[in-house]
């Protein structure tokens, strides 16, 4: 039911749903994307936390050891060195977390990028359909110039195998070329009616 409404709507309406869709498709792809990127920094974290444990853990059973074995000096040498491990993990931690930062800023950079994009490519639309409009504007700017130049310049002339082919004397053609300019500047002009025609007819004539 849902397709055979939309096809029943007029094609600038369909582009219209249809963009509003692509920029729903993206927007959910984006907040996926995000939602990735949270459960993999939630799983980091905690494997970074578990690792911490296991250490800590280790180092008590060494300090056990190191007690019941060695001398005072050399537990300090180890206490130190293991403080140095716990440092580089807590600075492992912050780094990770700002690359975390750094990806949530990107893709909330790329939303309005592509929204931009859109924006462009509507534009390019827009352009190409004032451009179409100034051709055939210009199309209908050369053939009034053309029946112009039939109606009011006697010296054109037609070649003989023109005139054969077409079957008409230049009389004709003229009179035919005026009644398609009047015709014309009526239609343009909306007022497309035989008393409006014929005034328009006798007021280029007495010109």
């Amino acid at each position: 039911m849902m397709m055979m409404m939309l096809m029943l709507l007029p094609l600038q309406q369909q582009l219209l749903l249809l963009q509003q869709l692509l920029l729903l498709l993206l927007l959910l792809l984006l907040l996926l994307l995000l939602l990735l990127l949270l459960l993999l920094q939630l799983l980091l974290l905690l494997l970074l936390l578990l690792l911490l444990l296991l250490l800590l853990l280790l180092l008590l059973l060494l300090l056990l050891l190191l007690l019941l074995l060695l001398p005072l000096l050399l537990l300090l040498l180890l206490l130190l060195l293991l403080l140095l491990l716990l440092l580089l993990l807590l600075l492992l931690l912050l780094l990770l977390l700002l690359l975390q930062l750094l990806l949530l800023l990107l893709l909330l950079l790329l939303l309005p990028l592509i929204l931009l994009l859109l924006l462009l490519l509507l534009l390019l639309l827009l352009l190409l359909l004032l451009l179409l409009l100034l051709l055939l504007l210009l199309l209908l700017l050369l053939l009034l110039l053309l029946l112009l130049r039939l109606l009011f310049f006697s010296s054109i002339e037609f070649p003989p195998v023109l005139r054969l082919k077409m079957k008409l004397s230049l009389q004709q053609i003229r009179v035919i070329s005026f009644v398609l300019y009047v015709f014309l500047v009526c239609r343009v002009s909306g007022q497309l009616n035989l008393q409006n025609i014929f005034c328009k007819s006798v007021c280029v004539l007495k010109a």
